[in-house]
């Protein structure tokens, strides 16, 4: 399942540490992959991007926090 990520996008900052970027762009950063998608797809530094109200079936997202 592809996953919406805090970050707006645009390009990587460099150098970067524990950041985020939160400009309020257009358009989202979704990372991850589903099952549609072929091997090639799901490598970790890939990122897509979609408007935030976008939705379909393998779109989602994760809660986290620090245990």
């Amino acid at each position: 399942m592809d996953e919406w990520v805090l970050d707006d996008q645009a390009t990587y900052v460099d150098p970067c540490k524990d950041c985020a970027n939160l400009t309020g762009g257009a358009q989202r950063v979704t990372r991850g992959g589903n099952y549609g998608d072929p091997a090639t797809a799901l490598y970790p530094w890939l990122r897509g991007q979609s408007p935030p109200p976008f939705s379909y079936g393998t779109l989602g997202f994760r809660c986290a926090r620090t245990p």
